[in-house]
């Protein structure tokens, strides 16, 4: 029997931004209050994967750092603190007229000053994990991040591309709510998986796959905005986890057919390097001949994402991407060569009739 695994990876957008310095209120007073466009998204599903063009859930909340300059353009080299590591969230309460009720605000009021610009950096979730810190010329920087191993308890971590040399809550490009523009950009990527058949091998067989696990993955690393979302970079990737998108049983399994299905979960990793005999796709998949009603057969394979995808030539996850992994299994159908030995000749002699 013969096993073939076909992969093909489809790379998805990506983005960036975040920052942090130290606190000088404008002594010219206080203006109108500071507020944010609903964040503009290039990911959610589940409460962790955010998806292409979805609105950021109420539900959800984010950081933001703001920096000040008395004069009318930014700099990060005089830029003061004016929110540090602040939390916003929606709040259906607030009514500014246009073009409906309700905003993203912090907690507590801040107001813009009547002189200078504000600089804003953010990141989402707030409850992200690791050590964040931020500087007025390089935006966020998470030390210690780790992307989890069971899939409902990951985050899809978000950074702000860096919204510049602000003077006053408008209109953003988000035009459901009044605010400085959040363009939000994927800090991590995502993996994916179909599966199909090679040939049509029903009714006499079914396939169906058991499981599938990417396996000695790097899970730990930190990250730093560089103040422009193409300058974003990972490094110190450390550590090894196993990630499972999809384990079930035969009777609840879905029976595989020459059209690709989506199998199992997303599963959000951590941008790294590919090394060979090192990060491992593991498939487990049945094998069952339904009509002699006999036991499905579990099959496995192990692959290394190294050199093993049409992405070979990259031999990375980066940021913002979200790779699709396409399972073919392919069978050799069992035939049967019949000869026959030929007789062995003997000769009995000397044989007396008397």
């Amino acid at each position: 029997m013969k096993k073939s695994f076909f992969f093909a990876a489809l790379a998805v957008v990506a983005m960036a931004s975040c920052t942090k310095n130290e606190l000088k209120v404008p002594s010219t007073g206080t203006g109108a209050e500071i507020t944010f466009t609903t964040p503009v998204l290039a990911h959610h599903t589940k409460s962790t994967e955010l998806d292409n063009d979805a609105v950021y859930p109420k539900t959800a909340s984010f950081n933001v750092y703001a920096y000040y300059n008395s004069g009318d353009s930014f700099e990060s080299s005089t830029a003061s603190t004016y929110m540090d590591n602040v939390k916003v969230t929606y709040n259906s309460s607030i009514n500014d007229d246009t073009p409906g009720s309700g905003a993203w605000a912090p907690e507590h009021n801040y107001y813009w000053p009547k002189q200078g610009v504000l600089t804003f950096y953010a990141y989402s979730p707030s409850e992200l994990v690791g050590d964040k810190s931020a500087t007025a010329a390089d935006g966020i920087k998470v030390e210690n991040h780790e992307v989890r191993m069971t899939l409902d308890e990951q985050q899809d971590f978000l950074y702000a591309t860096r919204a510049e040399a602000k003077k006053a809550t408008t209109v953003g490009t988000n035009t459901t709510y009044d605010g400085v523009d959040i363009q939000f950009n994927h800090a991590l990527a995502v993996v994916k998986f179909t599966a199909a058949t090679k040939d049509v091998y029903s009714p006499t067989t079914t396939i169906k796959i058991k499981k599938i696990e990417i396996q000695d993955i790097n899970d730990k690393g930190t990250f730093e905005q560089k103040a422009e979302a193409s300058s974003a970079i990972w490094s110190d990737q450390t550590g090894s986890n196993d990630y499972v998108a999809y384990d079930n049983t035969f009777d609840l399994s879905t029976p595989l057919s020459t059209s690709p299905a989506t199998v199992g979960e997303t599963v959000i990793v951590l941008p790294q390097n590919f090394t060979a005999s090192t990060q491992k796709l593991y498939i487990e998949y049945f094998i069952k001949t339904d009509a002699d009603g006999s036991q499905a057969l579990i099959q496995t394979a192990e692959l290394d994402f190294h050199n093993a995808t049409a992405l070979a030539d990259n031999n990375k996850w980066e940021m913002g991407k979200r790779y699709t992994y396409n399972i073919v299994i392919g069978l050799d159908k069992i035939y049967f060569a019949p000869s026959v030995t030929n007789w062995d000749d003997i000769t009995v002699d000397n044989i007396n009739v008397k």
